[in-house]
C-alpha cells in the first residue's frame, strides 16, 4: 500500500512538474511573441518642427547693418534643448533657423557671438540647424510639415496618420518678412522650379487644410 502511495505521488509531481512547465513556455514564447509584434510595429510619435528667422532684406551683413538682434534664435536653441532634455530624439525635431548665418557675421570672442555660441551650445554640438541661411523661408516650412521630402529637403515631418501622433509647430519671430522661396543667384531655371514646387506645396496645404475642416 505505502508503496503504491508513493508512486502514485511521484507520478503527480511528474505531471504537475510537466504541466507547470507547458504553462510557463506557453507564457513566455507568448510574451515573446508580443513584443516581436510591438518591435516590428512602427509606434506614432510627436514630431516638433521649429522656426525662427530674420528679414532677408538684412541677412547676412555686417551685424551693425541688421535691423535688429536675432532674438528668436535663443528661443529655438531654448525649445530645441527642453525637449532634448525631456528626451525627444534629434530625428524628430526640425530646425529652421539661422544659426551659421548669424554667427559667422559676427565677432569672435565678442558680444553678441560668445552669448549666442553659449545658448546654442546644445543646437551646435548636435550639428547644427537643419535648414539655414536662406533656406530659412516660408517655403521650406511648407515643405517640412507636409512632408515633401526630396535631395534639398531631407528632413521633413513623415507623411501618414499612421506615423505622426501629434506635430508641434512653434515658430518664434520678431517680425519683418521673407521671400517666399530660397534664392539661388544666376540660377533662374532652378529658382522657377523652386517656386513652381513652392505653389505646389501652398496648394496641397489648402487642400489637407479643407480635408480636417468640419
Amino acid at each position: 500500500g505505502n508503496g503504491n502511495d508513493k508512486e502514485e505521488q511521484e507520478e503527480e509531481k511528474r505531471k504537475y512538474s510537466a504541466t507547470n512547465k507547458r504553462r510557463t513556455m506557453a507564457t513566455i514564447d507568448t510574451s515573446t511573441e508580443r513584443e516581436e509584434v510591438k518591435e516590428g510595429k512602427e509606434e506614432k510619435a510627436a514630431y516638433y518642427v521649429l522656426v525662427g528667422g530674420e528679414a532677408h532684406e538684412t541677412q547676412g551683413v555686417i551685424p551693425e547693418k541688421r535691423e535688429l538682434m536675432h532674438t528668436s534664435l535663443t528661443y529655438v536653441a531654448a525649445a530645441y534643448a527642453q525637449l532634448r532634455g525631456a528626451g525627444v530624439p534629434r530625428s524628430r525635431i526640425i530646425t529652421i533657423v539661422q544659426v551659421r548665418d548669424y554667427l559667422e557675421g559676427l565677432k569672435d570672442g565678442q558680444y553678441p557671438k560668445v552669448m549666442y555660441e553659449k545658448e546654442c551650445a546644445l543646437l551646435l554640438k548636435e550639428g547644427g540647424s537643419d535648414y539655414d541661411f536662406d533656406a530659412v523661408c516660408p517655403s521650406t516650412v511648407w515643405r517640412v510639415v507636409l512632408g515633401l521630402k526630396n535631395e534639398n529637403y531631407p528632413k521633413v515631418v513623415p507623411k501618414g496618420k499612421d506615423k505622426v501622433k501629434s506635430l508641434t509647430l512653434a515658430i518664434y519671430s520678431h517680425g519683418d518678412s521673407h521671400p517666399a522661396v530660397k534664392i539661388i543667384k544666376h540660377q533662374h531655371q532652378h529658382q522657377h522650379q523652386e517656386k513652381k514646387e513652392a505653389d505646389n506645396a501652398a496648394a496641397a496645404a489648402a487642400t489637407a487644410a479643407t480635408d480636417i475642416l468640419p
